[in-house]
This record gives structure tokens, C-alpha cells and sequence, in this order.
């Protein structure tokens, strides 16, 4: 019998317990370093900016520069999505000191839309986020997500069927957002 279980957690924490055969798969943003992972590009995913609805002020397109004077929430330092986004900012000459630095996605969207703040955020997480405004980002910023399991674990019928599963699923959503 297959059974699946959902958990989320930062990458650096998912490729442990990948590692440590806790978890048959992960699915991480890319790179994912180890020389004991297979790993398998997914799918490129978009970033976007979220405002509160009911005060949003952002441009229709949202530049580094038109955060640079506002309250930021972003994710907490160390991860890849954080390096993503502080290379986003950088490339623009921008220094950005957030107000807030949250491990979870959830709750920087609850910090953003009680008005603290606007925030970057993959697509994906805000497609249904009511109370939040999205707006794309220019230039655009993305990232890979893949598919992470160890060379040496045996494909199983159950794991081949998940595997091509979420590969069906992704197909044709090169992009989100």
C-alpha cells in the first residue's frame, strides 16, 4: 500500500530528512547540494509583491526600488528563496533591511494583510490569498523547483507513479504568475 504524507520546511531541512531516508522525496527550490541526490528540475516558478488589499499603493508592476522605502516582511535569512530575493534587490543596488524575517509563508501573508508590511512571495502561495493584493515583479524574478531523492533509493512502483504524477501535474506550468 502507498501512503503519502505532506510536510513543509525549508529546503536545507527537507534535503536532511531526504538524506537521512525519512522522506522518500522532496520537493525543493533548486540548487539542492549533496553528491547523494538525484535531482530533477521541476518547474520554474514566479515571485510576485503582496499588499494589504485595503491600503495598497504598490505600482502595477513592482520595481526594488518602489519597496525600498516601505516595510518589508521577508523570509528569515540563510534559505534559497531568501538568497533569490536579496539577489533581486541587489542586482538593483538596493540594501533592503526588512521590518520582519518569518520562517513561514502563512505567516508573512497574516503579517501583510493586518498592514504590516508588503512582502515577496512565490506565486503559488498567494493564488487564493483574500485580503492581499499581488502584483508581478519587474524584472521578473523566478525560481526552479525540482524534485530531490536519493541516488541510492529504490524506485518503488508507488514512488515511479508519485514521481510521474507531479510531473504530469507540472507539465505546461513552466511559469506560475
Amino acid at each position: 500500500s502507498l501512503e503519502i504524507v505532506v510536510s513543509t520546511g525549508n529546503a536545507v531541512d527537507v534535503l536532511r530528512l531526504v538524506e537521512e531516508n525519512a522522506l522518500d522525496l522532496g520537493l525543493v527550490a533548486l540548487p539542492a547540494s549533496g553528491r547523494a541526490f538525484a535531482v530533477t528540475p521541476l518547474m520554474e516558478e514566479a515571485f510576485v509583491a503582496v499588499a494589504p488589499a485595503e491600503t495598497d499603493d504598490l505600482p502595477p508592476a513592482v520595481t526594488p526600488a518602489a519597496l525600498a522605502g516601505r516595510p518589508v516582511v521577508l523570509y528569515e535569512p540563510g534559505g534559497q528563496t531568501r538568497r533569490i530575493v536579496d539577489d533581486w534587490f541587489a542586482r538593483a543596488g538596493i540594501s533592503l533591511k526588512p521590518v520582519m524575517e518569518l520562517g513561514s509563508v502563512e505567516a508573512i501573508k497574516e503579517l501583510v494583510g493586518a498592514g504590516l508590511g508588503c512582502a515577496i512571495l512565490p506565486a503559488m502561495s498567494v493564488q487564493q490569498a483574500p485580503g492581499l493584493a499581488v502584483h508581478p515583479l519587474s524584472p521578473r524574478l523566478t525560481r526552479q523547483l525540482g524534485l530531490v531523492l536519493r541516488r541510492d533509493k529504490p524506485l518503488t512502483r508507488g514512488l515511479r507513479e508519485t514521481i510521474a504524477a507531479l510531473r504530469q501535474a507540472t507539465l505546461g506550468q513552466a511559469t506560475l504568475g
